[in-house]
């Protein structure tokens, strides 16, 4: 096919994700653009694009560029031995199989966590959260998790940024509570929430071992409130099981990294 019978924005992003799978590790919007001779405004505008959907994710410490696991989960139906065959998609099932409950995998994405797939619960009136679903930093307890294994001066760096994007006063985040709840987080290691955005509502978010260049992601079983609260203990447990059987790898400790 000719090239100028390629919508041009199409073109773009497609040579944008093949230079980064070309590469294999993230790249910068200034790296992008000059590798691939377009301009570094429209770059940014296709980057900015692409994390929105969530088939890029952005580094806010570095500001550099990397695919998402929703572009390997866009194509899992036409190659089922190589992701919904995988080890981390059988632990999911297994998860749900085990505890009935809502299972969802969390992925950070800049200043967003986005829920990247999805198991619904098996009981009848369970919350349930879409695929897709995005919250920011500092909003839920898989974006508290991602938070605190940031250093304390990353952590009020990016709150700054959140907040600065709420109009009103009374919805920006307390970086006080915020660092007490990181605290806890780091001990317990998992995040552990009750009646965060819904009432009645709770889960236990549980960070994942890295896979190469992806993401940082979690685990979220989420369930009725007063079930979080008496099994929580029980279900971190169960992950940490799933992930030595399925991964072959211990779950990670939650401290912060060197800035």
């Amino acid at each position: 096919m000719p090239a100028e019978a390629v919508v041009k924005s199409v073109g773009r992003m497609f040579a944008l994700l093949e230079y980064l799978d070309d590469i294999k590790r993230p790249a910068s919007t200034m790296e992008i653009s000059r590798a691939l001779a377009i301009p570094q405004s429209s770059t940014s505008a296709l980057l900015r694009s692409l994390v929105m959907l969530g088939y890029c994710r952005q580094d806010a410490p570095s500001r550099t560029y990397a695919p998402t696991a929703r572009v390997t989960l866009l194509g899992s139906w036409l190659s089922p031995p190589l992701v919904e065959n995988g080890a981390l998609i059988r632990m999911l099932h297994e998860l749900s199989d085990r505890t009935g409950e809502h299972i969802l995998l969390a992925a950070l994405n800049g200043l967003l966590v986005r829920y990247i797939y999805t198991i619904p619960a098996r009981q009848p009136g369970r919350p349930s959260i879409r695929t897709g679903t995005l919250r920011l930093l500092g909003r839920s307890g898989a974006g508290n998790l991602f938070l605190s294994t940031r250093p304390d001066s990353q952590i009020a760096s990016l709150v700054r940024r959140v907040n600065a994007s709420e109009r009103n006063v009374v919805d920006r985040i307390d970086i006080r509570a915020l660092m007490a709840e990181i605290a806890v987080i780091r001990t317990r290691g998992y995040a552990f929430t009750i009646d965060r955005l819904d009432p009645g509502v709770g889960g236990v978010n549980v960070l994942l071992p890295r896979f190469a260049q992806m993401q940082p992601m979690a685990v979220a079983i989420s369930s009725a409130s007063d079930i979080i609260t008496a099994h929580h203990e029980r279900l971190f447990a169960l992950v940490g099981d799933a992930s030595r059987r399925h991964l072959g790898l211990e779950l990670p400790s939650i401290a912060p990294k060197l800035a």
